[in-house]
């Protein structure tokens, strides 16, 4: 009686380690596929980071370039309005003072301008009747 009994276990103890080997087999072939699937997720999991990194890095220094000009306006603005009114009086006297100047090289340079212009339609005039054939 001991003799089927140990041959049972025995069997059972082969078929068992059959068994545990075809699935050490696929348990390694699982653990293959999953440790390369979270390597993938891993790679994509830190190139999205960078990605991410980058463009809050960018918007940052977006913001920042923002009210640095803003700040820069608000303290120059008041410079811009100071220096405005005090150039008001100053443009006003230069105005008043070159109007009669040049209206006076004005009155002078048109009448020389009209008789340019009228010598040189007169040399015109006068190269066109050349051209003309005598009649």
């Amino acid at each position: 009686m001991k003799f089927p009994i140990t041959a049972i276990m025995l069997l059972a103890l082969i078929h068992g380690s059959e068994s545990f080997t075809v699935a050490k087999r696929d348990v390694s072939a699982d653990v293959d596929k999953l440790t390369k699937y979270v390597q993938d997720l891993s790679t994509i999991v830190t190139s999205v980071t960078r990605e991410l990194v980058e463009k809050v890095k960018n918007h940052e220094l977006t913001g920042k370039a923002q009210t640095y000009l803003e700040q820069g306006k608000v303290h120059l603005q008041p410079l811009a309005d100071k220096l405005q009114e005090n150039l008001k009086p100053l443009t006003s006297s230069i105005e008043k003072t070159l109007k009669p100047l040049t209206d006076s090289v004005q009155a002078q340079v048109e009448p020389l301008i009209e008789s340019v212009m009228e010598e040189m339609w007169k040399k015109v005039m006068n190269r066109v009747k050349a051209l003309l054939p005598d009649q």
